[in-house]
């Protein structure tokens, strides 16, 4: 089995790596000032709190 699963491999690594990459641009997009953690504005949205619902921030161009 492990002789057919190696070639997939390749392309779930692949994959996994996208996916990782799109949520880390994300809470980056979301969760950062100027490279650094915003971490009010993180425990804020961990905590369920309704202040940061509906607000996101612009994106820079």
């Amino acid at each position: 089995m492990s002789l057919r699963a190696n070639p997939r491999s390749g392309a779930l690594v692949n994959s996994y790596a996208g996916i990782v990459s799109s949520f880390t641009q994300e809470f980056i997009w979301k969760f950062c000032d100027e490279g650094m953690i915003n971490w009010t504005r993180l425990v804020q949205f961990n905590s369920g709190s309704d202040k940061l619902a509906g607000k996101r921030r612009s994106r820079k161009p």
